[in-house]
């Protein structure tokens, strides 16, 4: 992780201050680590934002079924952003995933509670998708509240 931190002396003159910005927002543009998801920063590139994600197994896919899916009644996601990276905290509710094709849901039940991480692919197409599915301990309690921005967090 790159972090860098400066003091504002009094006599320091605030256009070499905004050049210092302007640099350390470029050098963040370059660098990888200094992105809060793993996406990339070129033009063009798929956006993916990635959230830990609560909820509960409404159904599992059916190989017998084409047609079935993969839903899940998650938490609130109070730090999901849309496509353009916008704060957009997002509610609880059910929704379809597709699992990653190396997921395994081997073990799991409908009404199972899980821990997972939810990939939302925003470039090139809408895509929901699902992996690294832990099940919790039964009797966990899952929050279904309303989502809150992160200003009421704090």
């Amino acid at each position: 992780m790159i972090s860098a931190s400066f003091e504002v002396h009094p006599r320091q003159n605030r256009s070499s201050m905004k050049g210092f910005g302007l640099l350390l927002a470029v050098l963040c543009l370059l660098v990888p680590a200094c992105t809060e998801e793993s996406e990339p920063a070129a033009a063009g590139d798929p956006v993916v934002h990635t959230y830990n994600l609560r909820g509960e197994i409404v159904s599992l896919p059916d190989p017998a079924d084409p047609a079935s899916e993969l839903k899940i009644h998650h938490e609130a996601i109070n730090d999901f952003k849309d496509g353009e990276g916008k704060a957009d905290p997002m509610r609880a509710m059910t929704m379809s995933f597709s699992p990653a094709s190396d997921t395994s849901l081997d073990g799991l039940a409908v009404g199972d509670a899980v821990e997972f991480e939810f990939h939302m692919h925003w470039s090139p197409s809408v895509q929901m998708q699902a992996d690294g599915f832990k099940k919790l301990p039964t009797g966990t309690e899952l929050n279904f509240g309303e989502a809150h921005t992160q200003e009421h967090n704090h």
